[in-house]
């Protein structure tokens, strides 16, 4: 018997959680975005307003099912959704913002907030690249 794994995409707005989902998905996404029309609509066209989904195939059958939440705080209820038996998560933040680490801050203590037992790792990449190192230790973040 197969079981499919579920893994979610959270963070600010702004920080790439509907695309990284439609980069990575096999298959055709659905998204929920509508116009922004608060504080962020000078940054973004639209906003997430109750999730992104995409699937990723893998060879023995199974599948990865791919969440993203909402970035606005309005929208948390939709957090504690998403996140039910999801297998990990992906915290993305945007380095121009302000305090990039501060965002991170807000959506780790919202996550454990949620469900204190979730397993969580963090990497943080200032330089805005990608490179595969092991999870560094961040003061207030990961002690």
């Amino acid at each position: 018997m197969k079981k499919d794994l579920k893994i979610i995409f959270t963070g600010p707005v702004g920080a790439g959680k509907t695309t990284a989902i439609n980069v990575i998905s096999d298959t055709d996404t659905i998204s929920t975005n509508e116009s922004s029309t608060d504080e962020f609509r000078y940054r973004k066209n639209t906003t997430t307003v109750a999730m992104d989904y995409g699937i990723i195939n893998m060879v023995d059958s199974k599948r990865v099912h791919l969440y993203g939440t909402p970035g606005q705080a309005r929208f948390d209820f939709m957090w504690d959704i998403l996140i039910q038996g999801g297998m990990g998560l992906v915290l993305l933040v945007d380095n121009a913002r302000p305090d990039p680490l501060e965002d991170m801050q807000f959506f780790s203590a919202a996550i454990r907030g949620l469900h204190p037992t979730y397993p969580s790792r963090y990497r943080c990449y200032p330089d805005g690249y990608f490179q595969y190192t092991q999870t560094e230790r961040i003061p207030g973040i990961v002690e």
